[in-house]
């Protein structure tokens, strides 16, 4: 046991290490962060814009897109540290830490049925492994390390169940399984149904095994519906905002966009292999053309296309095994088929809520490519995770008799995983970021790290309100200092003075070198590249003009 347990620390530690070498900050993340900052200040959780009239003036406008979780929980460590880079590791490394430490108790709960060394192996590949991290944001990492830990509450419960009315310590499991099941979906609304996917659950149980376990059953329903009625309520009434789309869902005349599916998401291939390495490999292109679509070989498809069949016939076999061994016990609920039960359940529900939210409302067109929920990989990182674990129990449960070729498959197609997971944790110690494969401007860099804390050294001392302008089609990456006041008015860049009442920051960022001219006549306080050359950032007080 002592031997997993130094493994469970060297897989989190591994996990925190990539984490803080490859710094991702994308929009997403940092749209959140502002609004932490506006949270702060008394703004709530919001987004501050400036005036095109008068950049000293903002007006504010509801965060919509993101449960408020995120900026809650961050907007202490930010106040203590009043350094974004830290306190997103810091809130990340604790979902890491919890998500690892969840999986680690839960295969514990039914460790007599598997191969000794089954933890040291899921370990281990996390600790390496680009899936399902690599396609997670912060927000999908800590509600899937929050379902997780609801997983482990729940098999816990019910396997260790006694017919008992109430019982103090049934009342606070159950409570506690109540909030974390809450806390799956409070950081991001596409998992509202996950946070009733374990009542549905117990439910079952309750029908088919253990009758007295329908209490416990409503209590948990109940409270899980409070508490996302309560958010429900935060997100209609405060954001005045419905998914998916506005309140589309209410009209008579709902249109159901069938094309949408069109563009499922690859999960087979992605539950072991981090589809960018096997495009970058096999498919002869550079990343960047990757990251536009773009593919030159006709043997990746094929190559993909065997995987995927081979990872579906794997599951479809482990399911079996899995469900029908908790069938035919009538009269036990061993651990191993409640999480069976859970994993199948879980699949069901987040694929199904996915493509609704595609089918409810047209794609996305305003990025530089079509963009659809079910296209998205995060979106299923609860699959993802439950795919993964159903292959490792399937070969490592030792009721389980494998044929021969069978066997061979599973252990071939782990062992690629791993290998290549290997190879690209290796390839990235040579780059900066971990998002290499989608290496453009959006990402940022430690050159920009440098420029933001030194712009607002600068700011600080000058005790300005500060303003962003930006001819690019983004705004989070730049817009980081605690009192951002946001600008989308790209035409304010041709302009030869800027509107304003007051002494401003002014904060530029440009991909057209050209447009510098417009602000020669400027003092430049800062001045610095980011992202490869790709963008400059200028940093310049403005006084009014009188």
């Amino acid at each position: 046991m002592q031997k997993k347990w130094l493994i469970l620390c060297f897989a989190i530690l591994l996990r925190v290490h990539h984490e803080y070498t490859w710094v991702n900050l994308g929009a997403d993340k940092l749209d959140q962060i502002i609004s932490a900052y506006a949270l702060l200040n008394g703004y709530g959780t919001s987004l501050r814009y400036a005036s095109e009239e008068d950049l000293s003036q903002t007006t504010t406008s509801i965060i919509k897109y993101w449960a408020p979780s995120f900026a809650i929980f961050i907007a202490p460590l930010l106040y203590l540290t009043d350094d974004i880079v830290f306190s997103s590791l810091c809130l990340v490394s604790l979902g890491l830490i919890l998500f690892l430490f969840s999986w680690f108790k839960i295969i514990a709960l039914f460790q007599e049925n598997l191969a000794k060394n089954t933890i040291i192996f899921v370990l281990s590949f996390w600790a390496i492994a680009n899936v399902p991290f690599s396609y997670l944001g912060a927000t999908d990492l800590i509600s899937l390390a929050f379902y997780s830990f609801s997983i482990y509450l729940a098999i816990k419960f019910i396997n260790s169940f006694k017919n008992q009315i109430y019982v103090q310590k049934n009342v606070l499991h159950i409570t506690l399984l109540s909030a974390v099941s809450f806390a799956t979906c409070s950081f991001r609304y596409a998992y509202y149904p996950l946070a009733f996917s374990l009542p549905i659950v117990f439910y079952i149980v309750a029908v088919l095994k253990e009758s007295a376990l329908l209490r416990w059953a409503n209590t948990y329903f109940i409270m899980v519906l409070c508490l996302v009625g309560l958010l429900l309520f935060y997100q209609i009434y405060y954001t005045s905002y419905l998914i998916p789309d506005g309140n589309s869902l209410l009209e008579a005349d709902v249109v159901i966009h069938w094309e949408n599916l069109l563009g499922f998401n690859p999960l087979f291939i992605n539950t072991l292999f981090h589809a960018p390495i096997l495009t970058r490999m096999f498919g002869n292109i550079t990343w960047e053309e990757m990251a536009q679509g773009k593919t030159s070989s006709n043997f990746l498809p094929f190559l993909l296309f065997v995987f995927s069949i081979l990872i579906v016939f794997i599951l479809a076999k482990s399911i079996r095994f899995g469900l029908g061994q908790w069938v035919r016990k009538s009269n036990a609920t061993p651990a191993l088929g409640i999480f069976y039960l859970i994993g199948a359940i879980t699949i069901i529900i987040n694929i199904s809520f996915t493509a609704f939210l595609s089918l409810s409302y047209p794609i996305h067109n305003s990025w530089s490519y079509p963009w659809t929920p079910v296209m998205e990989t995060r979106f299923f990182a609860p699959t993802l995770t439950i795919f993964f674990i159903f292959i490792v129990l399937f070969l490592f449960d030792t009721k389980n008799k494998l044929k021969k070729f069978t066997k061979i498959l599973i252990i071939s197609l782990l062992s690629i995983s791993f290998c290549l997971n290997i190879a690209h944790y290796l390839y990235l110690l040579t780059k900066f970021s971990l998002w290499d494969y989608r290496h453009n401007s959006r990402m940022l860099s430690s050159s920009f790290l440098d420029d933001y804390y030194t712009l607002k050294d600068i700011k600080n001392k000058n005790d300005l309100p500060v303003v962003c302008l930006t001819d690019i089609d983004w705004v989070g990456e730049i817009a980081l200092l605690n009192d951002m006041r946001l600008s989308k008015s790209v035409n304010l860049l041709t302009h030869a003075t800027f509107p304003t009442s007051k002494p401003i920051f002014l904060l530029i960022a440009i991909e057209d070198e050209k447009r510098l001219t417009n602000i020669s006549h400027y003092q430049t306080v800062k001045q610095g590249k980011i992202a490869n050359g790709k963008i400059t950032l200028v940093g310049i007080v403005i006084n009014p003009k009188k």
